[in-house]
């Protein structure tokens, strides 16, 4: 097979692990088994490592600056179906060639035609995915006619347009079928498949699980065929630091070591100084990651630490470090009966991991999710990608949201009462840990105007620029902690250009926010937007009020609630609500 490359970010994403990659000639799917350990390297994330289980975070070791190549990343060929556009055969790649490197059809009179793979596949909720029985479908009236019971099979195309409609599969034995009703729920009863078969072909080639789930025919490039599932931390002191970095890379040194032997207390003169740390320092980094490799550190809630950064950043830090921050007291003057404090992220470090996959539709239970077990030199690990960039923390005043939900407490409940009871039980919200309350929607809002605005002040595309929410409980009974990082998620230089920084300085934030309450007040689709039923909804399952794709709806890379709880009328206020922020 020819060398293929992939973005590494891709790995966690459209492409990770169970995932259908068209590859120039071919179509792969990533494979769970063989990864070969050399050919990997570890992601630090102490926080995200505890919090998944898991003994190590990787992922391939890159061939350049941006892409891994298909010599570190294992794939297969899926589906295992293809056809010739010159003499119209369609078959097993097992027929044509070598499964793993056939590209074209070897056939007398097609010149090398390059093969395609098949367009459609069957696949079920528990996250299974198999090869479309063509076969099956060619004879669905009659069995085959041919003396051994395998005739041939084309697909045949009446060429006036490339609808399912228009195609049909015949077998040299004078049955055939076109595809026309194959898109239908019930296509796949009427060749008697009435359950899935349990393909796995991320594991291992033709390994079947007992499953029985109704399956449904899907083609191959759809949106819906693969659903990735991610957990993602902030890099935070003190695992951000320059000195926890280095103890980490040396831990191997160190770990059959005692901190009490005259060889611990040898190697750490020797090696601090190369990595401008005293010995103390690097001492005592040592001894929190044997802390943190014994288990002898708590579990620690990765939103309530990062908050706690975000909102006090510390003070000193070197150019050396993963997260560098500067918080700002002094908020725009018409924006501080609400706004508390802003951070500006100079330095940010974002790690996402994939935990597992899921298909057809956002797993409403955590049983179809295909959860990835992995294993490298014996330890269980995961696939990961870390991103670099700057970011925008605002800390919302607590004190102000509670006395604007008092105050607007009937309206509201009347509001937004269906829209809440679908969240609640949505298992797509569940998933986000975030409540379903009135809060998380005014931040939510705000968040999604403020990344519109930033796209055209700050020079990133909004697919670049991602939000993460925060909506905690507070100390105090009845106190939340509430704040909004909007930050940029590029691998490479596109996420530290400084742009999106400057916009959060005090000379330009209050314009910033001034733009994005004047957006929220107006969109091209109202008053079919801003009058949508509170009983309907409208959006990913009705759970959006006043927001569309015109005015409050982002890229999906950039939204951490998949575009939903959004509603502008809570910010600028109407149906007798008083705004949030007006």
């Amino acid at each position: 097979m020819s060398t293929i490359k992939i973005r590494r970010p891709q790995l966690t994403e459209a492409f990770g692990i169970g995932a259908i990659f068209d590859a120039p000639g071919m179509s792969l799917m990533i494979s769970e088994s063989s990864w070969d350990s050399s050919k990997l390297m570890e992601v630090e994330e102490p926080r995200l490592v505890r919090r998944l289980k898991v003994d190590r975070l990787l992922t391939p070791v890159p061939a350049d600056d941006k892409f891994v190549t298909s010599a570190s990343v294992p794939a297969r060929r899926f589906p295992a179906w293809a056809y010739c556009p010159s003499c119209n055969s369609l078959a097993k790649l097992a027929d044509f060639g070598p499964i793993q490197s056939v590209k074209k059809c070897p056939g007398r009179n097609c010149a090398g035609q390059q093969l395609l793979p098949s367009r459609i596949v069957v696949a079920c909720p528990a996250g299974h995915i198999d090869d479309f029985p063509w076969f099956r479908w060619a004879h669905t009236d009659r069995p085959c006619g041919t003396p051994e019971g395998n005739g041939k099979l084309t697909l045949v195309s009446t060429n006036s347009s490339t609808s399912f409609a228009d195609m049909r599969v015949e077998c040299q034995c004078g049955a055939s079928r076109d595809l026309g009703d194959v898109l239908m729920p019930a296509a796949l009863t009427s060749v008697g498949m009435n359950g899935c078969q349990g393909g796995t072909p991320w594991r291992v080639p033709g390994e079947k699980e007992e499953c029985g789930q109704t399956v449904k025919v899907l083609q191959r490039g759809a949106t819906n065929v693969y659903f990735p599932i991610r957990e993602s931390a902030v890099s935070i002191p003190p695992y951000s630091g320059h000195v926890h970095m280095v103890a980490n890379a040396l831990w191997g040194m160190f770990k059959d070591l005692d901190p009490a032997d005259d060889l611990f207390r040898l190697n750490v003169a020797h090696l601090a100084p190369k990595h401008n740390l005293t010995p103390a320092e690097l001492t005592e980094a040592l001894q929190k990651k044997r802390a943190e490799v014994s288990g002898q550190e708590a579990d620690i809630d990765i939103k309530i630490d990062e908050f706690a950064a975000l909102s006090r950043p510390p003070q000193s830090g070197t150019f050396r470090d993963q997260f560098l921050a500067e918080k700002i007291d002094a908020v725009p003057e018409q924006h501080a009966h609400w706004l508390k404090s802003v951070t500006l992220v100079k330095r940010l470090r974002m790690v996402t991991a994939q935990v597992g996959f899921s298909r057809i539709e956002y797993p409403l239970d955590d049983n179809l999710i295909r959860e990835l077990k992995l294993e490298a030199d014996g330890k269980k690990w995961l696939p990961a990608n870390e991103v670099r960039g700057e970011g925008i923390f605002l800390e919302f005043k607590s004190q102000h949201m509670n006395d604007w939900i008092a105050k607007n407490k009937l309206p509201l409940e009347a509001r937004l009462k269906h829209v809440l009871h679908k969240a609640k039980d949505s298992r797509i919200i569940q998933r986000t840990e975030l409540p379903a309350s009135p809060q998380v929607i005014v931040l939510h809002t705000l968040s999604h105007m403020l990344i519109n605005e930033l796209a055209m002040e700050s020079g990133y595309s909004a697919s670049s620029i991602r939000e993460r929410l925060y909506c905690l409980k507070g100390a105090e009974e009845g106190q939340l902690r509430l704040g909004i990082l909007i930050y940029t998620s590029s691998s490479d230089s596109e996420g530290s250009l400084g742009g999106l920084v400057r916009q959060g300085s005090p000379e330009r934030l209050a314009g910033l926010l001034d733009k994005a309450l004047e957006a929220a007040k107006w969109c091209s689709n109202d008053p079919l937007c801003s009058e949508t039923s509170p009983e309907q909804g409208q959006g990913t399952e009705g759970m959006n009020l006043a927001a569309c794709h015109c005015c409050g709806l982002l890229p999906e890379t950039s939204c951490e609630l998949f575009n939903s709880l959004l509603d502008r009328t809570l910010l600028t206020g109407g149906a007798g609500i008083e705004g949030f922020i007006s």
